[in-house]
């Protein structure tokens, strides 16, 4: 199949494809029940492991060990002495009542 022939042939107006220029799921389920596309078909072909890389989980503040995380002593005096207005509206303190 084509793609510029399903191009022709369908068209949805959730604006997915002119957002992305992928179909959308609105024409690949009408595709699928004018069975002109087999699904089983299509999901041997796609890899069912994600490719290696991409986003990490972000360390936290209390991470011990190296001393070069975003909010170490170190690092947050370098970044205040470049940038004074940084810990503007920061929320560190809360209001007691004594």
């Amino acid at each position: 199949m084509q793609i510029q022939a399903v191009r022709r042939k369908y068209a949805c107006d959730c604006a997915m494809f002119a957002q992305t220029g992928w179909q959308c799921s609105h024409v690949l389920a009408v595709m699928v029940l004018q069975k002109e596309i087999n699904v089983s078909r299509l999901l041997t072909a796609l890899p069912t492991r994600k490719a290696s890389g991409g986003q990490r989980k972000a360390k936290s503040c209390l991470d011990k060990g190296n001393d070069e995380h975003q909010f170490s002593v170190d690092v947050l005096i370098k970044r205040y002495l470049k940038q004074h207005m940084y810990p503007l509206h920061w929320h560190v303190m809360r209001d007691f009542d004594i």
